[in-house]
């Protein structure tokens, strides 16, 4: 599929991560499942990439994924399909002690 075909998304960011997208807290991308989102996110904001993905491409155990308030997880998240209109939002894991 070319990049005009694919379902037009919104991914969110705590203000946190929005330094590492020039200063943008929303982010309109297109991608039809989430790999396909990350790969947008991988060569239009590298450092931001860096903070949510491993090596592997994978989300990082201390970021956590929602699409329709459904939480992505694992390998098998990565083929959740995204539909033109919905919103992504990313949100750090933040651990008390």
């Amino acid at each position: 599929m070319q990049g005009d075909d694919k379902a037009v998304v919104t991914l969110r960011l705590p203000s946190t991560l929005s330094e590492f997208s020039g200063g943008k807290g929303q982010l309109v991308l297109r991608a039809d499942t989430i790999e396909e989102l990350l790969i947008e996110v991988k060569q239009h904001y590298p450092q931001l990439w860096e903070r949510l993905c491993d090596e592997q491409g994978f989300l990082r155990p201390q970021v956590k994924m929602f699409v329709d308030n459904e939480a992505i997880s694992g390998r098998q998240g990565m083929d959740t399909e995204i539909m033109s209109g919905q919103e992504v939002i990313v949100l750090p894991v933040v651990s008390h002690r």
